[in-house]
C-alpha cells in the first residue's frame, strides 16, 4: 500500500509540475488538485505497476506498458491543452465540469470495485493462477471487463472536467485501443486455460457494455 501511495504521489507531482511549468497560476484552481487526488486513488486501488516493465510474461504482449503510456500521453496532452491553450476557460466550473468530474469518479469507483471483487485474481500481467476460476459477482455479473471500462471512463472524463476536448478525444482513441488490444490477448489466455467455464461466461456476459457489446 505504501509503495502504491508513493508511486501515485510521484506521478501526480510530475503532472502538477508539468502544468506549473506552463502556467503556475493554474495551480491556484482546485481542478488540478482534484485530478491529482483521483490519480493517487487510482494508483492505490489497483495492483502496483512499473511505467517500463521488462518483467512481463510473454503472453502479456507488452499490453501493460501500452496501457500505462496511453494514459500518460493522453493525460499530459489534456493538461497541456487546458493550461497552455484554453486557460482560464478550461478551469471554469460549469455543468460540463461537474458532469466530467462525476463520470471520472464513477469510473474510479467501478475500477476499484472490480479490483476488490476479483481480489487476488486481479493482476497487472496476463496470468492464470493454479486455482483460478471465473468470478461472476459484483460488476462481473454485467460485463467481463469492468476494470477496463472504469479506467476508460476515468481517463476520458478527467479531461472533459478540464474542457480539454482534443485531450479527451485523444484519451478515448489511445486508451480504447490499448484496452481492446489487452482484452484480445487476455481473453485468448483465459479461454486457453479456463476452457469451457470461460467460454460459457463469454456467451452469457458481454465484454464492455452490459447486454450490448
Amino acid at each position: 500500500m505504501i509503495r502504491k501511495l508513493l508511486n501515485g504521489m510521484f506521478v501526480t507531482a510530475a503532472f502538477l509540475a508539468f502544468a506549473a511549468a506552463g502556467n503556475a497560476e493554474a495551480l491556484l484552481h482546485p481542478q488540478l488538485w482534484i485530478l491529482g487526488a483521483i490519480g493517487i486513488a487510482a494508483q492505490v486501488f489497483q495492483p502496483l505497476y512499473k511505467p517500463v516493465d521488462r518483467t512481463a510474461p510473454v503472453q502479456d504482449r507488452d499490453t501493460g506498458n501500452h496501457l500505462v503510456w496511453s494514459v500518460y500521453i493522453s493525460q499530459a496532452a489534456g493538461i497541456f491543452e487546458a493550461v497552455y491553450f484554453r486557460y482560464p476557460a478550461s478551469f471554469e466550473w460549469d455543468g460540463v465540469a461537474t458532469f466530467g468530474l462525476l463520470m471520472a469518479v464513477a469510473g474510479l469507483a467501478l475500477r476499484s470495485w472490480s479490483v476488490h471483487v476479483l481480489g487476488r485474481f486481479f493482476t497487472w500481467h496476463i496470468i492464470v493462477q493454479p486455482d483460478h476460476r471465473v468470478v461472476r459477482t459484483g460488476p462481473y455479473r454485467l460485463m467481463r471487463h469492468p476494470g477496463y471500462v472504469g479506467a476508460l471512463l476515468m481517463y476520458v472524463f478527467t479531461l472533459v472536467f478540464l474542457h480539454s476536448w482534443v485531450g479527451a478525444a485523444l484519451a478515448l482513441l489511445l486508451v480504447s485501443a490499448a484496452v481492446w488490444r489487452r482484452i484480445r490477448y487476455e481473453e485468448e489466455w483465459l479461454n486457453r486455460h479456463l476452457g469451457e467455464e470461460y467460454a460459457r461466461y463469454s456467451l452469457e456476459v458481454k465484454a464492455l457494455v452490459p447486454y450490448l457489446w
